[in-house]
């Protein structure tokens, strides 16, 4: 029975770690983000993802990042981090508030 638990425990924690983003890839890899009059573009290693203001459905923050919410469900998610000051930070969120069509911010 323990070695059936073992086996188990073995092939399930092999099978989690898989699931998870790896650290250089789509997820958690560096990303460069830039942002004009029409859209928001966001590039990685290993693509290239163009947003227009319109898809753009509200901003909120948390403690570490920001999100640029496409749906109800997901978003352009920015590390707080990126921005040197945090009056960078607010000048960012402005300006974006300002662009999406409902100017709608969703609460944290």
């Amino acid at each position: 029975m323990y070695l059936g638990k073992l086996t188990f425990d073995f092939f399930f924690i092999r099978y989690i770690t898989k699931m998870y983003a790896a650290p250089n890839g789509m997820t958690l890899g560096e990303r460069r983000l830039h942002a004009d009059d029409h859209s928001i573009i966001v590039e990685g290693t290993h693509y290239k993802s163009v947003y227009s203001w319109s898809a753009i459905q509200g901003v909120s923050t948390g403690k570490r990042i920001l999100v640029l919410w496409t749906d109800n469900g997901s978003g352009v998610i920015i590390p707080k981090s990126a921005f040197k000051f945090a009056a960078e930070l607010d000048e960012f969120i402005s300006k974006v508030e300002a662009k999406i069509p409902t100017k709608a911010k969703r609460e944290q």
